[in-house]
């Protein structure tokens, strides 16, 4: 079949178009092809069978150029007559143009094409061959990739967190602001540098081989996964970081995106806010010791006297001729009285100890009796009656024991002076077995613990004392049971006394 609108079978896109033009009605349906002869001196332009519909318009209302123009957007139709008249001036023999197709039902489409431009022999245009395309919804999936990607520049340059794209060999192909900040280097510095320079870790991905590429099955382990790292600046100096490692096949190559988050300012806070829980941790200790200030003179100085007292009897007796079956008890009666103020002194100085804590093996009956020993002191220790029952399954428990006294310090300081009313104040501790813990519980015959501030006893700053402290002791107690992988919370007892419980690990 011969396409009758080629004449001139010498130009190579025409006798392109000549040997396509059985395929014409397939290619149109297909891909929106449209394609025209317009004879520039009759006026009349001829399109292949189906495009004018194709394009929604009717069936010979585009025979003409004015036809043609009807539909077009008017500024786009202006412009292509402004092209035809620079082709005409410089003589060309083609024409690339795009125009806004405006059709009957009012959607507008839009179209490129390309014309083949023939003169005659007085260099007037005689005639243009031209191929249309509807490229209205290629360039609105061009338009929403770009939009897409102007999206993703504009998140990935207003990320806090540095953003570096790494190619298959380890180099650098892209980085976003916060890198400049946090590397100290400019985007042109990092671009080609090999990340392994910013965040040592990745040499780990090439197994210590210079030559073997980046990424493998090293790197693959830290996909999707937040590491710790050290990062390192232009200037040599390193930093702390977290890090993100995710990938993606593009192109057939594999490119390496890492998310790195400068975390020197947290750590800094979180050492900061460590000393400062362990100076409440010793500060609380200090004020429970000064709680018990008053009564420590008048305790030691019961065992200090009758010490004295016996060293007086042994002196006496000794002046008088005693044999040694006489002075032997006096002086170890006086050797034990001494040791127990001794043992008063080691117990309050080794509760205010700044010294790190360590879990050990302790027995639970013996740390609430030396809390019972620290917390109740002088005529105190007479007026209350504590009761401990701890089941043998609970006997022994793993914590350290110096910050345990603490906790059992408090509470039962604070059972007591909810009972400070009561003639016969009394505490009840019992320890049960609860899987891998030890559940303790504290109860007093006071009033409870008041509605407002149940559930809140790990806040700071909230009392249960109704103005008379600074609320810090039981949130300070919350924090050392959660250290040692345990819980606490408060509440009100059946009798409506109050009642703390707590769990620690099993030794």
């Amino acid at each position: 079949m011969t396409n009758p609108f080629i004449r001139d079978r010498t130009h190579p896109l025409a006798t392109a178009l000549g040997e396509a033009f059985p395929l014409n009605d397939k290619l149109a349906a297909a891909d929106a092809i449209g394609f025209v002869d317009w004879d520039m001196k009759g006026d009349r332009l001829v399109w292949d069978r189906g495009a004018e519909e194709r394009f929604g318009a009717p069936a010979g209302s585009m025979a003409t150029f004015e036809g043609w123009a009807a539909f077009v957007d008017p500024q786009d139709a202006a412009r292509i007559r402004d092209d035809i008249a620079e082709v005409v001036k410089h003589g060309r023999d083609r024409m690339v143009y795009r125009y806004r197709f405006h059709r009957p039902d009012g959607e507008v489409r839009l179209i490129e094409g390309i014309a083949l431009c023939w003169f005659d022999e007085e260099l007037v245009l005689d005639r243009m061959l031209g191929v249309v395309l509807d490229i209205t919804r290629v360039e609105a999936e061009r338009a929403a990739l770009a939009r897409s990607e102007a999206q993703l520049r504009s998140v990935i340059d207003t990320a806090p967190d540095a953003v570096l794209m790494v190619d298959d060999q380890g180099c650098v192909r892209a980085a976003n602001g916060a890198a400049e900040a946090i590397f100290k280097r400019s985007t042109e510095d990092l671009i080609d540098l090999s990340v392994e320079q910013l965040v040592p870790m990745f040499a780990a991905a090439k197994g210590g081989d210079p030559t073997r590429p980046f990424g493998g099955a090293s790197l693959e382990c830290m996909l999707g996964q937040t590491l710790s790292a050290t990062g390192r600046r232009a200037d040599g100096g390193a930093f702390p970081v977290e890090m993100t490692v995710g990938h993606v096949l593009c192109d057939g190559e594999t490119l390496y995106t890492g998310f790195v988050r400068d975390i020197s300012e947290r750590i800094e806070a979180e050492q900061r806010a460590e000393e400062l829980r362990a100076h409440y941790l010793r500060t609380a200790r200090l004020n429970a010791m000064g709680a018990v200030a008053a009564g420590l003179a008048h305790e030691l100085n019961q065992p200090l006297a009758a010490s004295a007292n016996f060293l007086a009897a042994a002196r006496l007796s000794a002046a008088s001729g005693a044999t040694r079956e006489t002075l032997d008890p006096l002086l170890e009666q006086a050797g034990q009285q001494i040791a127990l103020a001794g043992e008063i002194i080691r117990r309050l100085r080794g509760f205010v100890s700044p010294e790190a804590k360590l879990a050990e093996k302790l027995s639970l009956s013996n740390v609430i009796e030396e809390a019972r020993v620290l917390t109740f002191i002088g005529e105190d220790r007479f007026r209350v009656a504590v009761q401990a029952d701890v089941e043998p399954p609970a006997a022994q428990i793993s914590a350290d024991r110096v910050q345990l006294l603490q906790v059992f310090v408090n509470v039962m300081r604070n059972a007591y002076e909810a009972m400070g009313s009561l003639a016969r104040p009394a505490i009840e501790i019992s320890a049960r077995r609860d899987g891998d813990k030890v559940r303790v519980q504290v109860e007093d015959r006071g009033p409870g613990f008041d509605a407002a501030i149940l559930g809140r006893a790990d806040t700071m700053f909230v009392s249960t004392k109704q103005g008379q402290s600074m609320g810090v002791g039981l949130a300070i107690c919350h924090h050392i049971i959660e250290q040692w992988g345990g819980a606490m919370c408060i509440g009100n007892a059946d009798h409506g006394g109050g009642q703390v419980s707590f769990t620690i690990p099993v030794a």
